[in-house]
């Protein structure tokens, strides 16, 4: 923000950073009519093989702020040839080239939307992930959790002022270890995620973080409080990903999480058909799923769709910045990134060699353990 003084008025101006953000949009066919379909697998999916089929081209916008949450909104330049709605689907109208804008209240980008329909196109459509596959894997840990019912809060009472906690056993995520999530710092109470990546190092958001002083609180599995305080802290590189240095190591009943190895997207194919379930938390300690768009630099995510997701599944809103995303992997609360926004947040796992370095340069003489993947194959 940069601040004029005219007189005795002062005028703050927007800088643009503050307002800027990358945009992808990523293309997909839709089958309108075919000759014929059979059943194939493909790499880790069973999809539907249309032959000479007639497909028209839609696709989805993903948005990635660089800063902080930032208000969008989304148009098409010309509706006869392609629309666009809030949650970035952009469906073909007719034909031609189309700009799709993003705005925020100070800045807009605009990409290109290539809307046609062809003929004599093989198309292949995802049904779901095969049996011994990693997404599979992913996908049935989550939705054997929904199916086992439960409430969406960490805890069935709190009070923050005296620090007394009742964690929840009947929570749908309840055989989960989330004693490694902080429910309360002294900077923003319970704002301002933080999520332990070794005994003393933890992952919060650049644009939304507890101050150096902060008190951290963590509640072990038998509601005992304990309390550490946030001595340093280190950016990694110019993204959202920030590490913070506790002043002593946690004790062996509070969590620490892995994070996936750097090849994970590796492993998974039609990341954006088959909707691999990650489950986050927000300023309530609720928990929550939603489904990943794509496992790159900058994850996106939307609201759950597949099997019986929707039910446990809620939007994220101002103030959930920092508060942690998973997936659950063997059992395990594996963690993938802090929210940055209402639709995305920066992989760890792309920035492992940058985190280790800055673990390092932190003290406390821990690395970040890595997720074995080794039974998995890679595509």
């Amino acid at each position: 923000m940069t601040m004029i003084t005219l007189g005795e008025k002062v005028l703050s101006t927007p800088r643009i950073a503050d307002y800027d953000f990358d945009i992808i949009i990523e293309e997909f066919a839709v089958v309108e009519s075919n000759a014929s379909d059979s059943q194939v697998v493909v790499s880790d999916s069973l999809v539907l093989r249309n032959v000479t089929a007639t497909v028209r081209y839609d696709a989805r916008i993903i948005l990635n702020p660089l800063s902080g949450e930032i208000e969008f909104q989304l148009a098409s330049e010309n509706e006869a040839i392609a629309s666009v709605d809030s949650a970035g689907v952009v469906t073909t109208t007719g034909a031609g080239n189309v700009g799709i804008i993003a705005k925020t209240p100070h800045y807009a980008k605009r990409v290109t939307h290539n809307a046609r329909t062809e003929d004599g196109i093989t198309v292949d459509t995802f049904i779901s992930y095969v049996d011994g596959s990693l997404a599979k894997l992913l996908s049935e840990s989550v939705d054997d959790l929904v199916s086992s019912g439960g409430g969406l809060s960490l805890f069935n009472s709190r009070n923050d002022t005296v620090a007394t906690y009742v964690r929840s056993n009947s929570h749908w995520t309840a055989p989960l270890d989330w004693t490694g999530v902080s429910p309360w710092n002294s900077t923003g109470g319970n704002k301002r995620g933080f999520a332990l990546l070794s005994p003393c190092h933890g992952l919060m958001a650049n644009h939304y973080a507890p101050a150096i002083g902060s008190k951290i609180r963590f509640v072990d599995a038998n509601n005992s409080v304990i309390e550490r305080t946030l001595v340093s802290k280190e950016q990694i590189g110019t993204t959202d990903i920030l590490l913070g240095k506790l002043d002593s190591d946690v004790p062996n009943t509070i969590k620490h999480y892995k994070v996936m190895p750097g090849d994970f997207s590796d492993r998974i194919t039609n990341q954006l058909s088959g909707g691999v379930p990650v489950v986050c938390t927000d300023q309530q300690q609720h928990v929550f799923c939603r489904e990943a768009l794509n496992f790159s630099a900058g994850i996106g995510h939307k609201f759950a769709e597949l099997n019986s997701r929707p039910q446990y599944s809620e939007s994220i809103v101002s103030g959930d910045s920092g508060q942690s995303v998973f997936l659950v992997f063997e059992g395990e609360l594996i963690l993938l990134g802090a929210h940055l926004h209402k639709t995305g947040f920066p992989f760890l796992s792309a920035f492992t060699d940058a985190i280790n370095a800055a673990m390092t340069s932190l003290g406390g003489g821990y690395q970040l353990s890595i997720a074995d993947l080794s039974a998995f194959p890679t595509y």
